[in-house]
């Protein structure tokens, strides 16, 4: 799995500029809900005891939803053009 860790308020074109080079196809960002619950908002969590507001949002239409109350974590898919989609924080990614 490959993390990409904000540790500040970037905007999105210079997340993703970042990405064209890695040649992956989706990503873990250490955006997530402030808690486990669905109602919270995403924030970026660099570490356990620091926690960003979100400056801005790019998510896939209908995102963030929650889907079967499990989605607390926010990755990037490529075949959605990089755009924000909440997930399972278990869900895997990369498969080698």
């Amino acid at each position: 799995m490959q993390m990409f860790v904000v540790k500040e308020n970037i905007d999105n074109s210079a997340c993703l500029s970042k990405v064209d080079s890695w040649r992956v196809n989706g990503f873990w960002t250490s955006g997530q809900r402030l808690n486990e619950t669905c109602q919270s908002s995403f924030v970026w969590k660099p570490s356990n005891d620091k926690t960003l507001a979100l400056k801005f949002e790019d998510w896939v239409k209908g995102d963030p939803n929650c889907f079967e109350g499990r989605e607390f974590c926010l990755n990037l898919w490529g075949s959605q053009g990089f755009k924000w989609v909440d997930d399972r924080c278990d869900e895997q990614i990369y498969k080698p």
